[in-house]
């Protein structure tokens, strides 16, 4: 597929995506320079961010069983990217814009396959600075009318912890 282009179908490997546990770190093969491949999950920031009930939860459980690998951290929230300025999918998503950016295509499709209302892309082996970084923070939504979860929304701003380096310049701490 040409680098930046909307994924056709499942990756290699993505069979295993579609089972109830999230799959393993299996991070993409480094280009011969050492530049990693990067993917992401494109949306609105008010569906991914607020509205998507179990999208902290599934962030969260990937981030402890890296932890529990002793794997370092391959995906990021990113506020407004960057790359997705001036193409076809920018209008597609709506705005403001809010992606997951990894390093793993199978999670990525993992994650696809979840949160269904989202585009998948692959960035290609694009430098770490350029797939990461951030137009500026998306703020806070009012808190929806209805919720129907059985538990508490989540609260404002959680996806903050997941930030990269590269955006915090543009995306305001989580308080």
């Amino acid at each position: 597929a040409r680098a930046g282009a909307p994924r056709a179908g499942p990756p290699r490997g993505a069979a295993a995506a579609g089972g109830s546990e999230a799959p393993a770190a299996n991070e993409s093969q480094p280009a011969a320079e050492g530049r990693p491949r990067f993917f992401a999950l494109v949306a609105n920031a008010k569906f991914l961010l607020y509205d998507e009930e179990h999208f902290a939860e599934q962030l969260r459980e990937r981030r402890r069983h890296l932890r529990e690998q002793g794997a370092p951290q391959d995906f990021w929230v990113l506020p407004q990217p960057a790359f997705l300025q001036g193409r076809a999918e920018e209008r597609m998503v709506g705005q403001p814009a809010a992606a997951v950016v990894t390093t793993d295509e199978l999670w990525c499709t993992f994650m696809k396959l979840r949160l269904d209302r989202v585009l998948m892309l692959d960035l290609g082996e694009v430098p770490r600075e350029e797939a990461l970084r951030s137009l500026g923070d998306v703020g806070e939504f009012p808190p929806p009318e209805k919720w129907t979860a059985p538990y508490s929304q989540y609260e404002q701003g959680w996806w903050r912890v997941f930030v990269p380096e590269e955006a915090s310049d543009v995306v305001k701490a989580q308080a």
